[in-house]
């Protein structure tokens, strides 16, 4: 006859990446083992000692993988983790999408900036056009009304010479008058266009800073729904169990600032932002620790 002494009886669920402590029962030198009807693929650590009259107290141990009927319906570490990494996935093509809109924006501006300094110095040669023009056909008109005589219906001055040239230059003073003044092409009609031009550039910019303003709205939200992933509890030093009632436990967690420890009905660590954590007065017996970690 030995007597059966179980140290440790631990189950880890493949299918969704978490462990825990499992009940278990002793009758008639078997060990029974107790898990849940999750539908999960479970692999199962117990370590244990038993007693012989002719060896004395002997260590030792075995694991094995099963697979348990029924439905999981507890929370999910891997699929808040393949969640997280969708989040994570799509904010980095927001960001890759915000950035190019960002690039057309200022390349946008640029070309606007440019068009309304072309625009200027058009303006501006334009201005001094006319002021030619203008100053032509005075010159032009002091010429014939103040120097200039007809004789037989032809233009000449004092000594009879026939101004065939300042005659062309007025009509070309004329011409650069009317040219000026087009409806279609003159000043008035460039000054229109520009304002146009300049109206349109500053509606296609606003439309772009609303545009990149979304998606950086968008990138914001799915920062904050990103949830705090729990990558890995162990006891300090190795730990799996306590002899007075005291155990201590770290808690590694990606995305987290804060930490808790509890076991239902007997001890809560409450809120911190140490993620190591002592819990005290746990009572004799197999107990399931619930770790919890959050980000603000």
């Amino acid at each position: 006859m030995y007597h059966l002494t179980i140290n440790q009886c631990i189950g880890y669920n493949i299918t969704h990446n978490f462990s825990r402590s499992l009940e278990y029962s002793i009758a008639s030198n078997y060990l029974y083992v107790t898990l849940p009807d999750d539908g999960s693929n479970w692999f199962i650590s117990v370590v244990l000692e038993y007693d012989t009259s002719e060896d004395g107290r002997i260590g030792s141990g075995f694991q094995t993988n099963v697979t348990t009927p029924g439905t999981f319906t507890g929370p999910s570490i891997k699929s808040a983790t393949d969640a997280a990494n969708n989040a994570a996935s799509y904010a980095s093509t927001a960001a890759t999408q915000a950035t190019a809109a960002n690039t057309a924006a200022q390349g946008a501006k640029t070309s606007a900036d440019n068009a309304a300094s072309y625009a200027s110095a058009a303006n501006t040669n334009a201005a001094n056009a006319s002021s030619y023009a203008q100053s032509a056909n005075t010159n032009t008109n002091t010429i014939i009304n103040s120097y200039l005589s007809t004789a037989n219906g032809i233009i000449q001055d004092a000594s009879g010479t026939v101004l065939v040239a300042a005659r062309g230059a007025k009509t070309s003073a004329d011409n650069a008058n009317s040219i000026l003044n087009n409806g279609t092409f003159g000043l008035s009609a460039l000054n229109t266009k520009l304002d146009t031009v300049d109206t349109n550039t500053s509606t296609q910019i606003a439309n772009l800073d609303t545009k990149i303003n979304n998606m950086q709205s968008t990138i914001n939200n799915l920062q904050t729904e990103s949830s705090p992933e729990i990558l890995l509890v162990q006891g300090v030093n190795g730990a799996t169990c306590t002899t007075d009632g005291t155990f201590k436990l770290i808690i590694s967690a990606k995305d987290a600032e804060e930490y808790r420890a509890s076991i239902l009905g007997e001890v809560d660590s409450g809120w911190t932002t140490s993620n190591q954590i002592t819990l005290n007065g746990i009572s004799a017996g197999a107990r399931t620790i619930n770790i919890e970690a959050r980000n603000n």
